[in-house]
């Protein structure tokens, strides 16, 4: 139904060309036919994680953002602390390659953020 999105070649192969839902469908010499709808999503080849700073005080918030290479990557992404006592890591709501970090007791922790398909990175924080 988009032929933007993907295609069916000449041996019944799917050929994704971009982002996105289609419904491809197949009709017999007698009047039959099925569909079916496939999505084509963009994985995510790197992540860095940018816009924090490697100390944050006690009681204190900071933003972390992944900066995710491709721009267009469909993945969803998922934020952890090594260490939840040290600090608390949440997710935006709206927008998953962003967390707000809490420092909640001194120490040194890792904030880590992975894709749907497995790509990580990572971010030290003193917390003082």
């Amino acid at each position: 139904s988009k032929k933007n999105v993907a295609t069916v070649d000449k041996n019944l192969f799917f050929i994704a060309k971009k982002p996105g839902k289609t419904v491809i469908t197949v009709k017999t010499d007698g009047g039959k036919k099925a569909s079916c709808t496939i999505e084509v999503k963009q994985p995510t080849e790197s992540i860095e994680i940018t816009g924090g700073n490697s100390t944050l005080k006690r009681g204190k918030k900071m933003k972390l953002k992944a900066k995710v290479t491709p721009g267009n990557s469909t993945d969803s992404f998922k934020w952890k602390s090594s260490n939840s006592k040290i600090a608390s890591v949440k997710a935006d709501k709206k927008k998953d390659t962003v967390c707000e970090v809490k420092g909640l007791k001194k120490g040194k922790v890792t904030i880590t953020v992975q894709s749907e398909n497995g790509k990580k990175a990572s971010y030290k924080i003193t917390v003082k």
